[in-house]
């Protein structure tokens, strides 16, 4: 993991650090469950790396991790304060990678997944930390305690009880990319024609409703539980307000973000919700839906 000083000597600063780039990016967002608080994260760690001297830089991976880190960290302080006085539930804003389309076969990414990082929101920011740095991006314990200034068998115990606190057996993982694709058709062909039985044989009996207006706009202000709690909101609200915009005026894209297939629905040209699933038993368990504004900049 460790390259020798005279590589970064030799090499361009931002060259080094365009190869870190999209790592970094995962690592920022992993850690705030915010893209766009990632890219500036990301950006803030550029500038200290070309302001650093390069000549005592060991390890520019290491290096480059451990700013981002502790910037995601100082972020995270905020966040939570932030976070506890949010208008309805929170969601993570969706994190689009570009080069992933949906015509395309992809691994399930269920490091990045929404499910995940809600749960990650459970977790201390330290644990968090330990747990992401190890886990998903497989840094040994000797290198987090540096980033973490804390001990190594501290760092081993963090990332222990976070992977407690994360274990969900009624979690489905190996969720296909078809399945997902079938069963998120099935349910909006269901919505969009207001079809409240086919809708219904879709959801697990104590599906979850989650919608995240941020008190910007209109959406549920507490998640919703239960097959027929769900189904009637869906049915009253999202295909009222679909069916009542003009011909033409509402459409609906598949787009990959959080290491799934999503989908985005668009009224007058605007994306206006970002929906994602989780499934059980090869129906839906979770529904996720993003609202805010704010959090849809990324399908513009």
């Amino acid at each position: 993991m460790n390259h020798p000083a005279s590589a970064n000597q030799a090499a361009d600063p931002t060259q080094l650090f365009e190869q870190q780039r999209n790592r970094l990016m995962g690592l920022a967002y992993r850690l705030t469950g915010s893209r766009s608080e990632a890219e500036d994260i990301v950006h803030e760690t550029y500038l200290r790396w070309t302001a650093a001297d390069q000549q005592t830089i060991d390890s520019t991976s290491d290096w480059l991790a451990r700013v981002t880190t502790n910037l995601a960290l100082d972020y995270l302080k905020s966040a939570r304060v932030q976070r506890e006085s949010y208008l309805g539930p929170w969601l993570p804003e969706p994190y689009v990678e570009h080069d992933h389309t949906p015509q395309g076969q992809y691994e399930l990414d269920q490091s990045i997944s929404i499910a995940l990082m809600l749960t990650l929101e459970r977790l201390s920011p330290s644990e968090r930390a330990a747990f992401i740095l190890h886990d998903v991006f497989q840094f040994d314990f000797n290198d987090i305690a540096t980033m973490l200034d804390k001990s190594a068998p501290a760092c081993r115990k963090l990332a222990s009880r976070a992977r407690n606190s994360l274990r969900s057996p009624e979690r489905e993982q190996s969720a296909s990319t078809d399945a997902l694709r079938k069963l998120s058709s099935a349910f909006f062909g269901a919505v969009q024609t207001g079809d409240m039985e086919a809708l219904t044989q879709l959801l697990v009996e104590d599906v979850g409703f989650r919608s995240d207006g941020g008190g910007k706009v209109s959406a549920a202000r507490r998640v919703l539980r239960g097959r027929n709690e769900v189904a009637t909101f869906l049915v009253k609200v999202v295909h009222a307000s679909t069916a009542a915009e003009p011909s033409g005026s509402v459409a609906l894209k598949e787009y990959w973000f959080n290491g799934a297939p999503g989908f985005v629905l668009y009224m007058g040209g605007e994306p206006v919700s970002a929906f994602s699933f989780e499934l059980r038993d090869g129906m839906i368990s979770e529904i996720y839906v993003v609202r805010n504004p704010e959090k849809l900049s990324a399908f513009q």
